[in-house]
């Protein structure tokens, strides 16, 4: 499916960027590695959280799939899956400061970590993170199959994307 995958992107006449997501980590079936497809999909794509800057833009790429660190269960309905490793906080704190001079960054991830409930309640000091920087535009997410405007919260835009292959309701005009 990979290889697929890159051959039909690697025919786009521009660069394109991955978000990993449970469908691209999580393991299925038994034997599950502690990683599950953390490695496959690093070797096969790149990084699971990364940054880059294009024509005076910052695009940070935040990885929502991170297990819980007590039991390293992955499950996007549970809230304790749901927290930023101290890993990726650290990266993040290091990354946004390189970020100073751009006239916009934009933040994507899959899971809508600013939605709370079952998304857990890690975003609050990740969003403080973001606003103190004070050029963070955006933050794109997507899982829930759904486009949905979160509204402004600190000069920070918050949207979900719809699906991009996967099903949606076909009641959606």
């Amino acid at each position: 499916q990979t290889d697929e995958f890159r051959g039909i992107m690697g025919k786009l006449a521009m660069p394109w960027f991955t978000v990993a997501g449970n469908h691209d980590i999580y393991w299925r079936g038994p034997n599950r590695p502690d990683e599950e497809h953390e490695g496959n999909y690093e070797r096969r794509f790149g990084p699971l959280w990364y940054a880059f800057e294009h024509k005076d833009c910052w695009f940070i790429v935040l990885y929502t799939d991170e297990a819980d660190p007590l039991t390293g269960v992955r499950d996007f309905n549970k809230p304790a899956s749901q927290k930023m490793s101290p890993e990726q906080f650290e990266w993040l704190q290091q990354t946004l400061p390189r970020t100073a001079d751009a006239s916009h960054v934009f933040v994507f991830m899959h899971h809508p970590r600013w939605m709370g409930g079952k998304y857990g309640d890690d975003w609050e000091r990740v969003h403080a993170l973001l606003a103190a920087q004070g050029n963070v535009s955006a933050v794109f997410a997507g899982h829930i199959h759904q486009m949905k405007y979160s509204g402004v919260r600190d000069g920070i835009e918050y949207f979900t994307l719809a699906t991009v292959g996967g099903s949606q309701a076909g009641d959606i005009p």
